[in-house]
């Protein structure tokens, strides 16, 4: 599953968003604990999800611009 494949809803559980970002559910929470993603949780011991909204951000806030490679001796 891919970000763009993910079925649309509102929030996702955290293997969910680690199958997204090709990464593990221990990278994912370590991102949460250093608080560069939100996550939600209704009580203390309750299911942690993530808002599509905070995915989202998160992504953007990652892209990286890449421009064309220029081809040598071209100036």
């Amino acid at each position: 599953m891919t970000l763009s494949t993910m079925p649309a809803r509102e929030f996702y559980t955290l293997p969910e968003v680690a199958d997204a970002l090709r990464m593990t559910v221990d990278n994912l929470r370590k991102l949460v604990r250093n608080k560069r993603i939100a996550v939600h949780q209704d009580r203390p011991g309750a299911k942690v999800l993530i808002h599509r909204s905070d995915l989202e951000g998160y992504v953007n806030r990652m892209r990286v611009e890449v421009e064309p490679e220029k081809e040598r001796g071209k100036g």
